[in-house]
């Protein structure tokens, strides 16, 4: 587990964590990890939330609490963090926000503020939000998989993790959906090589037939340019 915890010792939140105390909110952190064919795929799903609404949670999920001031990940049956001992903000009660002032997902059931875009448990968009950008998004997305390290906020983003994104975001985060995207992952990166190998190979056969009979140069364009054709 620890060595597990470890592989997201880089995943901080982009902003500097704030600094002020009686915030009324604190920092969570959801870990979420799923597996397919010996690849393992880490997730985390970093979120501000008001206490109170950790009681909508599945009771199943368990979140890290960020610390306000030094931004360590603790767990959440701490009361103080095990770094710096200040308070984790967790003093408030379910009574603290006003049910009409909250939104349930409708894919894991949480409730979350009406203001958020996003489920703070699964990422979701919340009914009605429609966020055009994850830079528009009110949480952050960590993603650790064996293409590299990325967050939601980068701007630049390789296609197949924008992919995983985007369905995060439509159908929420579930073991499922994770190891689906695995799987669909490695096919789509087997085709795309399988169609770059071939075409390294039809540019050395073309170069070999223009070299021995430059008569064929003419023909040899003709063929480029149907096979650049057929591409599209």
């Amino acid at each position: 587990m620890d060595n597990w915890l470890k592989r997201f010792d880089y995943l901080e939140l982009e902003n500097e964590v704030p600094k002020s105390e009686g915030q009324g909110w604190i920092l969570t952190k959801r870990r979420f990890t799923a597996e397919y064919e010996m690849e393992s795929l880490f997730l985390a799903i970093s979120d501000q939330i008001i206490p109170s609404l950790m009681v909508s949670r599945p009771k199943d999920v368990e979140f890290d609490l960020v610390c306000h001031f030094c931004g360590h990940d603790n767990q959440m049956t701490v009361d103080r963090c095990q770094t710096c001992q200040k308070g984790l903000e967790k003093q408030l009660t379910a009574e603290e926000i006003p049910i009409s002032e909250t939104l349930a997902c409708d894919g894991c059931q949480s409730l979350n503020d009406v203001q958020k875009m996003n489920c703070w448990v699964c990422g979701k968009n919340l009914p009605g939000r429609s966020p055009s950008s994850e830079q528009e998004c009110t949480n952050q997305i960590l993603i650790d998989s064996i293409q590299g390290k990325y967050q939601s906020s980068d701007k630049q983003l390789p296609y197949e993790v924008t992919v995983l994104l985007k369905k995060i975001r439509k159908q929420g985060l579930t073991s499922e959906l994770a190891s689906k995207w695995i799987r669909w992952k490695n096919r789509s990166l087997m085709k795309k090589q399988a169609i770059e190998d071939r075409s390294k190979q039809f540019g050395k056969e073309i170069m070999n037939m223009a070299s021995n009979n430059k008569g064929y140069l003419i023909v040899i364009v003709v063929l480029l340019l149907l096979y650049a054709i057929v591409r599209l």
